[in-house]
């Protein structure tokens, strides 16, 4: 993915980001489990991390990276566990 685009196109790219991330977590806590705490890293820290990653291995796709953003993110539980 090319990440020097305009800002619109860059938005639209994290907006869907965002949106996988919420339906993975609908999916998971759907079929019973916890989702993941998506508010343990801001939305620019999300954002970035996959810009850098994708900059990094242009190969790859951009859902390769949210997975892996999804894969460091703690779960829900534990935010629970913390407060």
């Amino acid at each position: 993915m090319n990440w020097y685009l305009a800002d619109d196109v860059i938005n639209s790219r994290f907006n869907w980001a965002e949106a996988y991330m919420a339906g993975y977590n609908a999916g998971v806590k759907a079929a019973g489990g916890h989702g993941k705490n998506l508010s343990a890293m801001s939305p620019s820290r999300q954002m970035e991390h996959i810009r850098v990653n994708c900059e990094s291995d242009p190969f790859a796709t951009v859902v390769y990276y949210v997975r892996q953003l999804l894969l460091i993110l703690p779960d829900e539980n534990e935010r629970r566990s913390q407060q």
